[in-house]
């Protein structure tokens, strides 16, 4: 029989795209563990949306899957030293991309988790892109569901 907790969570979302813009937010979600691998699920509102993404985080071993659904949606997966094609879905067209994992980190805790991942992206034509993804992931309360 499958384990499973679920915790509401503070998520904080930190990181760099191309080395110079620091991305700050924070928002609620839940977070269930389920023999292991962690699942994540928040909301977020980017610049210029009408919509919220929702985004869920899946950690296994030694992988993150990231999948964003909302006005522009995708699905990135990160293995260290791994290179992964996947497209990100707009409402102008879809554009391919490939994600190159340089690091993954992810440390659980008491009071959560803590995830960076190190990775480029690579569209047609265009120097690659240095990108840090940061999350740290907190408990606002004990269980909820054991």
């Amino acid at each position: 029989m499958d384990q499973k907790n679920i915790h509401d969570v503070d998520v904080f979302i930190g990181g760099l795209f191309n080395g110079e813009e620091e991305i700050v937010k924070q928002t609620t979600g839940i977070m269930e563990e389920v023999d292991g691998q962690l699942r994540i699920e928040y909301f977020e509102r980017f610049e210029g949306d009408l919509e919220e993404t929702r985004s869920t985080i899946v950690v296994e071993e030694n992988t993150v899957h990231v999948q964003k659904i909302g006005s522009v949606s995708s699905i990135l997966h990160f293995e260290k030293d791994m290179t992964h094609n996947t497209t990100y879905q707009t409402p102008e067209g879809d554009i391919p991309m490939t994600i190159e994992t340089d690091s993954l980190e992810v440390v659980r805790q008491d009071t959560g988790c803590d995830i960076k991942v190190v990775y480029k992206i690579l569209f047609d034509n265009m120097e690659p892109l240095t990108n840090i993804l940061s999350l740290k992931v907190r408990y606002k309360d004990h269980f909820i569901i054991t």
